[in-house]
């Protein structure tokens, strides 16, 4: 059957001369990737086999049929409703580079298309550019080609392989923007800004321009990120409700710069508090010749942190920036003697009248509240002391004249006593007088 099939191929051939170049179906694909040869056929051939064969379609040029399915690296389907017929070519090696043709079988001559495959390897590209960013700012991919594809569809991608680039585009001339990558086209060239650009950033980026009858065309960029850099990073320490200055020097070149002062832990996100010759409340901007410093008043605890300051608001990497860590504390008073000179400068100084009274107030009027406690605890003791003294004197007078008191009702008895029988013949008892009355004892007398 197939002898058959490839004598009629031949004579089909020398009959009607190569396949008119409109009619050829061109395959283009890399290595390691997928080809994917698609041949239509007129209708009414929906329910027939079809098949891809190589060379001249003999026996052992079949190499898949729709009866099949799948043999080796070829998979077959036929889309019958779009009079399609497909076959896959997985896993393509250069070796699958060359002529194929999709045949239709049926009684009497087959009907065939002619394919040309191309295959290329999956790597680019002979020339490669090299960008530098550096980590925070942004960085501007271009893709230079030439002016015949200034309307074709442009993409960029990650890596670099030219077969996967497509299928993962980060941006492309449709979709312009995607995270942090933003297409912009200065002078009508595809550039890509790619934001905020860190360390993972780095690597190789391909920028792809599709053909529709060929390869599409890559060009390569390479990406390193460095750290982004200052001249010098400077710790400044302030006191909570006073004020600090911050010095910031810059090159003679940016004399008529803008000069301001940001707060941020990075450049990229740091926000503006002063610029300029313009003040604010808290924040005053004074420029010289070759820096200028910014004084902060009335500091809070929300002043600490990092701060840049600079003369190149482009932010570009280099030596006209300075960053500073400004941690804040107590301001504590120290204890001075009141004899104590200082020295400044060189220069023997010693306190002013304010300093002076200051301490006298400092040092007199503790002294003079620990006098006034002795004093008081004096006084207060002494009155107590004499509340006692008293307490006792009137005891002892009253024991005193209860005492007495006592004696003069004894010795009244005893003179009492004495007189009555002093004035007796007889010592006889008192009672015995007691039916007398006064007179009768007188005359007795």
């Amino acid at each position: 059957m197939w002898t058959s099939r490839k004598l009629l191929f031949g004579l089909f051939f020398m009959a009607c001369g190569s396949t008119a170049e409109s009619d050829v179906v061109e395959v283009y694909a890399y290595v390691g990737g997928e080809a994917k040869v698609s041949c239509s056929y007129p209708v009414g051939y929906e329910s027939y086999e079809k098949y891809l064969c190589a060379k001249n379609c003999g026996d052992d040029d079949i190499l898949v049929t729709t009866t099949q399915g799948t043999a080796n690296r070829y998979s077959s389907n036929d889309h019958v409703q779009m009079l399609i017929f497909t076959v896959t070519i997985s896993n393509v090696q250069s070796s699958d580079a060359g002529k194929y043709w999709c045949g239709v079988s049926k009684n009497g001559k087959d009907i065939y298309t002619e394919v040309t495959v191309h295959v290329q390897s999956d790597e680019c590209c002979d020339s490669v550019r090299t960008i530098q960013g550096y980590e925070g700012n942004s960085v501007f991919v271009s893709c230079p080609h030439q002016n015949e594809f200034v309307n074709s569809f442009q993409y960029m991608c990650n890596g670099s392989q030219p077969s996967a680039c497509l299928k993962q585009a980060l941006v492309t001339t449709n979709t312009r923007q995607n995270g942090q990558f933003r297409v912009v086209e200065p002078q009508g060239e595809f550039t890509v800004e790619l934001t905020g650009v860190t360390h993972q950033d780095a690597g190789s980026y391909l920028c792809g321009i599709q053909r529709s009858n060929n390869f599409d065309v890559f060009s390569r960029v390479d990406l390193t990120v460095k750290e982004w850099c200052c001249v010098a990073s400077h710790d400044v320490k302030g006191f909570l409700g006073q004020s600090v200055t911050l010095q910031c020097p810059y090159p003679a070149e940016h004399r008529s710069n803008t000069k301001f002062l940001c707060k941020g832990d990075r450049q990229n996100t740091c926000q503006t508090v002063v610029t300029g010759a313009a003040s604010t409340d808290r924040f005053r901007l004074q420029d010289s010749s070759s820096s200028f410093s910014v004084t902060i008043t009335g500091l809070r605890r929300a002043d600490t942190g990092t701060y840049w300051c600079g003369s190149d608001s482009q932010w570009t990497p280099g030596k006209y920036y300075t960053r500073l860590h400004l941690t804040l504390g107590y301001l504590k008073v120290s204890t001075v003697s009141p004899t104590m000179t200082s020295i400044t400068n060189g220069s023997q100084s010693t306190p002013n009248k304010d300093t002076a009274i200051s301490r006298t107030v400092l040092y007199g009027v503790p002294g003079l509240l620990l006098i006034l406690v002795v004093v008081t605890s004096v006084i207060v003791f002494k009155s107590c002391l004499r509340t006692k003294e008293n307490e006792g004197k009137n005891k002892i007078s009253s024991a005193k004249e209860e005492l007495s008191v006592n004696v003069i009702y004894r010795n009244e008895e005893v003179v009492v006593s004495s007189t009555v029988k002093g004035c007796c013949r007889d010592d006889e008892d008192v009672n015995l007088y007691e039916d007398f009355s006064n007179e009768q004892i007188y005359a007795n007398c």
